[in-house]
């Protein structure tokens, strides 16, 4: 359990294949959420937590924006980890969901 970043921090790198299964379960979770019309906005490693059974989950829907369906249409506020922003928001232009493929 505990959030990926930390994981992250402990091991330095990840081997491939658990890589590859946390993008794909990431992938798969935002992709659910943007057919639910949810931006989540601060995609990160700290707040993707891993379950007890090794699954990936994420947390702090505090900044969402609900109802974009978008890829590049339905939010125009800066905020998110400066780190991970897409260049439209940087920029301050109209985004939609692409923005949390960027990130």
């Amino acid at each position: 359990g505990g959030e990926l970043s930390t994981h992250l921090e402990r091991m330095k790198r990840f081997s491939e294949d658990v890589a590859a299964f946390y993008v794909a379960e990431l992938m798969l979770a935002v992709q659910q959420l943007h057919q639910h019309g949810i931006l989540h906005r601060d995609l990160k490693p700290e707040n993707m937590l891993l379950t007890e059974d090794g699954h990936l989950k994420l947390v702090d829907f505090g900044i969402s924006k609900f109802g974009v369906t978008e890829a590049t249409r339905g939010a125009k506020t800066l905020c998110g980890s400066y780190e991970y922003l897409a260049p439209e928001i940087l920029t301050g232009e109209e985004y939609g969901t692409a923005t949390d493929w960027w990130a």
